[in-house]
């Protein structure tokens, strides 16, 4: 088969497959056009209990999503619609009883609609979410703080939480009650504070910011030194390959900074403050 051949929407491109031998491994092949959604309509027809898994694409989370049109859906909410009927409620969810949706099962016995409450109580008696949340009031303040010079991605993996978790709380979707770490500010999106002139990211990242009068901001504004750094790596016990690691830069950078030859950025030294608050040891006050 040939590898430009155009599904359906008549784009040419690839879908993922998955290995029937492998069922975590993906592997990128051309799909016959049409195939995920006649997959869809077969399992509709099927009369079984065992979980009907899915095999084409998956997102991240491993739920069945196909190409519908121009636009992208989502596996059970199309087989939950066919078989149960359009959402009672926008807010109603998908919810899967056999607890295998992040396998890609899309068997219409499995679902229903419920509420986002009523999901995540079963994803906590399935045992597939960790009870409890991984965010406190305490660690909203500090990733607000360090979210102007880090990547949320980044953060993510500090808190090992979702990217969206890190977005919609510095944004102030969620965690509403919890006090900005600017007073009296109002919280921007990103692209409202290009669009209002402030600087982007990247911009900040890059260690120069201009104003209208063309000033220029340091970026190396805090009195955090390599000896300072090399205490807190001291005092947690890390060696140098795990402290690279923890604060997300390569082993070399974080030997430079120790040794002096590179300014510390003020990243490191927020990651540096976060990291010691939350293994309970008072970082010298800068």
């Amino acid at each position: 088969m040939p590898l430009n051949r155009k599904p359906a929407s008549g784009k040419v491109g690839r879908a993922k497959v998955i290995d029937a031998h492998h069922p975590y491994r993906f592997r990128k092949r051309p799909a016959p056009p049409g195939a995920a959604m006649a997959f869809i309509e077969r399992a509709l027809t099927l009369d079984t209990d065992d979980c009907v898994l899915f095999p084409y694409g998956r997102n991240a989370s491993g739920y069945a999503r196909l190409r519908v049109g121009e636009k992208h859906a989502y596996g059970h909410v199309i087989v939950c619609q066919r078989a149960h009927g359009t959402r009672p409620t926008p807010e109603h969810q998908a919810a899967h009883s056999c607890g295998n949706g992040h396998l890609g099962c899309i068997n219409p016995k499995h679902l229903s609609w419920k509420t986002p409450e009523g999901n995540a109580s079963d994803a906590v008696a399935h045992g597939t979410v960790a009870r409890g949340p991984k965010l406190t009031l305490e660690g909203i303040k500090s990733i607000r703080a360090i979210a102007e010079v880090m990547r949320y991605r980044d953060i993510a993996r500090m808190f090992s939480v979702g990217g969206d978790a890190i977005s919609n709380a510095v944004r102030g979707k969620t965690w509403k009650h919890a006090p900005d770490h600017r007073t009296g500010a109002k919280r921007l999106t990103r692209c409202r504070q290009r669009r209002n002139g402030s600087p982007s990211a990247s911009q900040r990242r890059g260690g120069i910011v201009k104003s209208q009068s063309q000033a220029v901001t340091p970026r190396h504004d805090h009195d955090f030194k390599a000896g300072d750094l090399i205490a807190w790596r001291n005092s947690l016990d890390l060696s140098q390959n795990r402290a690279a690691k923890a604060l997300g830069v390569a082993r070399q950078s974080l030997i430079e900074y120790e040794a002096g030859r590179r300014p510390i950025p003020k990243y490191i030294w927020l990651a540096c403050q976060l990291l010691a608050h939350r293994a309970g040891i008072a970082l010298r006050s800068i």
